[in-house]
């Protein structure tokens, strides 16, 4: 991540996320923890003081996340991986490669702003109902979401049982650049359980931590890019033998 060419992804979104940063939580702590401080202090005594204020930090730190993935950090990372595979000479996996927003906007600049909001708020929308008509995913979702709430804790819980996923989630765009369907990737990564699950673990504990935990997304893009260079070279090198 000290390579002069990965900085530029990283510096481009440096202000407009800690604008975020400031108004999610200023704005959460002046409008939902007042309610959540009164009910904690009925449920728990003196010490909803702290629980409460605990809770509602993790509950901002989930929507600041959600808003920077969403509007900021998507093409950013993609770029940064992209950008580390070239300088491990493997520019034919780029061959071809495409970007994820594929649409063009026209009118002035308010209009093309609200378009790009829309698309990406439909992007989610749309990725939400697919997991969620999913029995599956639902379920898993169900289970898994509360767990984040638990005071302290839960998010190092929910690093655990979410480890494999999320570091199949930083090797997504190297999938994405192999061609792999969902089938594929799986078996991809059973046979590499144990590195998915420490490298996710790992990453997703880095990128809980409030503000910093940005920039600990780009380093994690970094690594994970370095991982998929060292197995694509043995894959090749393997295919040669």
């Amino acid at each position: 991540m000290f390579h002069p060419v990965l900085w530029p992804s990283f510096l481009k979104i440096v202000l407009p996320l800690v604008i975020i940063f400031v108004i999610t939580f200023s704005g959460w702590y002046v409008f939902v923890y007042p309610p959540l401080l009164c009910l904690f202090l009925f449920l728990n005594g003196p010490m909803g003081i702290v629980s409460s204020f605990v809770l509602a930090f993790q509950q901002a730190c989930t929507i600041y996340m959600l808003v920077a993935r969403t509007f900021f950090l998507k093409t950013a990372l993609r770029n940064t991986f992209d950008t580390v595979l070239k300088m491990q000479g493997l520019d034919d996996l780029l061959t071809g490669a495409s970007g994820d927003n594929k649409e063009s906007f026209t009118g002035g600049v308010f209009q093309k702003l609200l378009d790009l909001v829309l698309y990406k708020l439909f992007t989610q929308w749309r990725k939400f109902t697919i997991r969620m008509t999913s029995p599956y995913m639902f379920l898993k979702q169900l289970l898994l979401f509360p767990i984040q709430f638990i005071p302290i804790v839960g998010p190092f819980v929910l690093a655990i049982l979410k480890s494999v996923d999320t570091g199949k989630m930083e090797q997504a765009r190297y999938f994405q650049l192999k061609g792999f369907n969902a089938k594929q990737i799986r078996h991809f990564v059973r046979r590499r359980y144990g590195g998915y699950f420490t490298f996710g673990f790992c990453a997703g504990i880095l990128e809980m931590i409030p503000l910093i935990g940005i920039f600990f997304n780009f380093t994690n893009t970094t690594g994970a890019a370095l991982w998929a260079a060292k197995m694509e070279n043995k894959l090749r090198k393997k295919a040669t033998d």
